[in-house]
């Protein structure tokens, strides 16, 4: 048989009934074999004839807006099959990269609104130390595209349940600068030492043992005169071996690692913000940038079009309800404050 996606069927329908089944593209038919071979059910062979799979569409329009990101929350890819007669079930594919590749062999597009269709061979990967709430502290995959950078992240949700796919683009006349921040310092911190004296319970356990030695020993030179001083004797040296020494506080030493690579932007709201990245990310910077870029000269030479650019995005932000109409109107002031 050819390749196939499992699929949920949640409720019951004419032709089948709920449950999950593998499902096949066949040339002249879909065929739905249980995924439960203890079940008992024969598969469902049904003729493309009479019945007729479609995918839904997957929305266009992000979820939310986190900073520059858009965020596509995955959700199941939803498919229906329908027969003559106008009946139809509905099945369930969970999302991910074999599903896709499957469905499209057998012409549907299901791709998330989130994926990126345009994402060339060769792209970095930055790790965002701290990116000011613009930029989720995560690793980005990071790839030049015209007169922009493009971040994408794919969230699988591991802990949360909630995976997502987030994307958005850095305009390279916004940046600033891009450049190294911090050092690696050297920072002093406090050991507290400890106080002598006698360790109780090796004296007991090491006491008696040498206590029970000598004892014996001297039994058998000095009868009960040495057994005496054999166990007082055993007593003395197992103190002594379990004294110990109290140690005075100390001064030591540990790295701290602060670098980063700072790239300091004209923020989407207008003003300056900073995204701080691993210092790693510079090497990947200086591949996607010009050196002029990453000095921020293309920002200086940016057509006045640029203000519109920005005024639609705001526009946009303050029409899904991310910005507030006060921090719509003074994002605007300072904009048109540049001209």
């Amino acid at each position: 048989m050819s390749k196939n996606v499992v699929a949920t069927i949640r409720e019951d329908a004419p032709f089948v009934p709920a449950g999950r089944y593998y499902l096949f593209s066949e040339p002249a038919a879909w065929t739905l074999m249980p995924t439960d071979e203890g079940s008992g059910q024969l598969p469902l062979t049904l003729d493309k004839g009479t019945y007729t799979l479609t995918a839904d569409a997957a929305p266009t329009e992000p979820d939310e807006m986190q900073g520059m990101l858009r965020v596509y929350k995955l959700r199941p890819i939803a498919l229906t099959l329908t027969d003559s007669s106008g009946n139809h079930a509905a099945l369930s594919v969970s999302y991910g990269a074999d599903n896709l590749a499957v469905l499209q062999s057998w012409g549907f597009d299901c791709r998330s609104a989130g994926e990126p269709t345009d994402k060339p061979a060769e792209t970095f990967t930055v790790a965002v130390k701290n990116g000011g709430g613009l930029l989720p502290k995560a690793k980005l995959e990071v790839w030049r595209d015209g007169d922009a950078m493009r971040f994408f992240r794919r969230d699988k949700g591991l802990y949360t349940g909630k995976g997502s796919l987030q994307s958005g683009e850095l305009p390279v006349r916004s940046i600033r600068s891009v450049k190294a921040a911090g050092e690696l310092r050297r920072e002093a911190y406090q050991v507290h030492g400890t106080e002598g004296g006698l360790m109780t319970g090796r004296a007991i356990a090491i006491g008696s043992a040498l206590a029970l030695v000598f004892g014996l020993f001297g039994t058998l030179l000095l009868n009960i005169v040495g057994l005496v001083i054999g166990i007082v004797i055993g007593i003395i040296v197992g103190i002594q071996t379990s004294l110990q020494e109290g140690e005075p506080d100390r001064t030591e030493y540990r790295e701290v690692d602060e670098r980063s690579t700072a790239v300091e932007i004209d923020a989407p709201t207008g003003g300056a913000a900073t995204l701080f990245f691993e210092p790693q990310a510079m090497e990947s910077f200086a591949k996607l940038l010009t050196f002029e870029e990453m000095r921020g000269e293309a920002r200086k030479t940016a057509p006045k079009a640029d203000m519109i650019d920005q005024l639609e995005r705001l526009a946009g932000l303050h029409e899904k309800g991310h910005l507030t109409d006060e921090e719509f109107e003074q994002a605007k002031a300072r904009l048109l404050g540049k001209i």
